[in-house]
């Protein structure tokens, strides 16, 4: 799978029990190891980063797709920990000019999508982080990149119908973690995901970081992925409860704003927080007709106090990871 023409790609794609989840009658591992296996892009090796799954991902993928090489986080350790696992090994085995970090609930159509992020990676000055434009199985848009980091960060495009908009190349504030290409000398630079986050806007903390130290961040139109949102999460969900992501995001979004944003949006997020213990006004674009009121309201708000002070412990370095999520 080597090529000298083309720069080297090692993609890691992270998975917890995929195998276990089925989408169309078919594990959503086989959609995404399936998408990899003919994508057109010679100059490509895939890392299977596993985080000690409890199903039978692993068997799986050594007796139906071998090319792809296992690396195993133990013990379980949330996204960020799995997936620095894979970069480092990557980086380390494989020495590649590019790591993606890819979800493991993945359909990609377009057999040249790979070329079209490197070659944009490599055309545009200065240029870090590429994505893709992400799209849901409906063929709505789920995200175009995203303008603007603040408090409540919104998927450009989102729930939009495609119709070929945002189909330029452009820079932009962030791309998802989706499917993130990241040139190996942000790492050496910048560093790894922060582990502080356990799942969900380590993405979008990546890109502020490399922004910051004078990398671009891209978004590539023309490389369109269909993205199975929510399938993991909502396994998790129905096992573990259904409110048992309310406090990890809230703690991510207030450990982000005490991070990267100023005072004055610090407490917008804080505010927003406390809000979200009463109605859910949706990530994405706020109005009156997507407002829902919550229940167990009363729970609610002393779990978002308690996740808003664990987050500002948590980035003052006052708290592990461990006791700011309660894992």
């Amino acid at each position: 799978m080597r090529s000298n023409k083309q720069p080297s790609v090692a993609i890691v794609v992270t998975n917890y029990n995929g195998f276990s989840i089925k989408y169309k009658s078919k594990s959503i591992i086989w959609h995404t190891l399936n998408s990899l296996e003919k994508t057109e892009y010679k100059n490509m090796h895939v890392i299977f980063a596993d985080d000690s799954s409890t199903d039978e991902s692993i068997k799986y993928v050594k007796n139906n797709f071998p090319w792809a090489k296992i690396v195993i986080n133990k013990p379980n350790g949330g996204y960020t920990k799995n997936a620095n696992k894979g970069i480092r090994y990557a980086i380390k085995e494989l020495n590649p000019d590019f790591v993606m970090t890819m979800n493991n609930d993945v359909i990609i159509k377009d057999k040249r999508w790979l070329e079209k992020l490197v070659s944009s990676a490599e055309s545009y000055p200065n240029c870090g982080v590429v994505g893709p434009k992400l799209l849901y199985p409906n063929g709505r848009l789920q995200q175009a990149g995203i303008i603007g980091i603040g408090p409540m960060i919104r998927n450009r495009g989102w729930n939009e119908e495609d119709a070929s908009l945002y189909a330029e190349t452009e820079e932009v504030s962030a791309v998802g973690g989706v499917a993130l290409l990241i040139k190996t000398p942000v790492f050496k630079k910048i560093g790894f995901l922060d582990e502080n986050f356990f799942m969900g806007s380590d993405d979008v903390e990546f890109c502020v970081r490399a922004s910051k130290s004078g990398f671009k961040i891209l978004y590539v139109g023309t490389a369109e992925i269909i993205h199975l949102e929510g399938f993991t999460s909502k396994k998790v969900s129905n096992t573990k409860g259904k409110d048992y992501w309310f406090p990890i995001f809230i703690t991510n979004n207030i450990y982000f704003a005490f991070k990267h944003l100023p005072r004055t949006q610090i407490l917008e997020a804080i505010f927003l927080a406390i809000l979200s213990s009463f109605v859910g006004i949706g990530n994405r674009s706020v109005s009156f007709s997507n407002i829902k009121f919550k229940d167990r309201i009363p729970w609610r708000f002393s779990v978002s106090i308690r996740a808003i002070y664990n987050g500002y412990l948590l980035c003052k370095g006052k708290i592990s990871r461990k006791e700011a999520y309660g894992l």
